[in-house]
C-alpha cells in the first residue's frame, strides 16, 4: 500500500490509543517503526513550521512510499479508524485513512504537503 507523508504522520496518532496483549502491541510497534521516516527522508523532507505562521508543519514533497501492510496491522488500523468514526471523531486527516483502510479507496491518498 502506498502511503503519503501525511499518512505516515497520522497513522501513529490513530494507533496511539490501541490497547491489547503482547501480539497486538508488537504488531502496532513494528508497523509504526516500518512506516517511520528514515534519517535520509528527514534530510530531504526538512520538516519545519508553516511559513505562513499557521498551526501545523510543512515539508518538502517526496513520492508516496510503498509498504507491505500485513493482515493483522490492516485489521488493527481499520478497527481504530472504525472506532473513531463510531465516536464521530474523524478529522480531515483520519478521514483520508478511513477511506483507504476501511472503504478500500485507493485514491484516498492526500499528497498535500501541509499539515
Amino acid at each position: 500500500m502506498k502511503l503519503s507523508v501525511m499518512d505516515r504522520m497520522t497513522i501513529p496518532a490513530v494507533l496511539q490509543g490501541v490497547v491489547g496483549g503482547f501480539e497486538i502491541l508488537k504488531v502496532v510497534t513494528d508497523f509504526r517503526d516500518q512506516i517511520g521516516f528514515t534519517e535520509e527522508e528527514h534530510k530531504v523532507l526538512k520538516f519545519r513550521p508553516r511559513e505562513d505562521g499557521g498551526p501545523g508543519t510543512q515539508w518538502n514533497t517526496i513520492p508516496d512510499k510503498e509498504f507491505l501492510v500485513g493482515p493483522k496491522a490492516m485489521e488493527i488500523v481499520k478497527d481504530a479508524l472504525e472506532g473513531l468514526e463510531k465516536e464521530k471523531k474523524l478529522d480531515a486527516q483520519t478521514f483520508v485513512l478511513y477511506l483507504r483502510f476501511v472503504r478500500g479507496d485507493k485514491d484516498g491518498s492526500d499528497s498535500d504537503n501541509n499539515a
